[in-house]
């Protein structure tokens, strides 16, 4: 199996949509770092990254699950 570990880190928020800060993927011993705030580029950089490692086969392993699910629902693309 091929393993995608998340993190993501977001502002305090009563909004459905995250305000999303940075996000860590580690892939193997490979970690990606991506900086989201107030970033659109950076936050498409990451969906795109999502989708290609969903098309992939690879598994996502949140740290927090509820955390990181309403984290990827908050990129761009709707992801779901």
């Amino acid at each position: 199996m091929k393993y995608c570990f998340l993190d993501f880190e977001y502002n305090d928020t009563t909004e459905a949509k995250l305000n999303l800060v940075c996000c860590a993927l580690t892939i193997g011993s490979r970690v990606e770092k991506y900086w989201l705030h107030k970033n659109d580029k950076e936050k498409s950089k990451l969906a795109d990254r999502v989708r290609e490692l969903d098309s992939s086969g690879y598994i996502f392993v949140p740290y927090g699950s509820l955390a990181e699910a309403r984290s990827i629902l908050a990129l761009p693309g709707n992801i779901q």
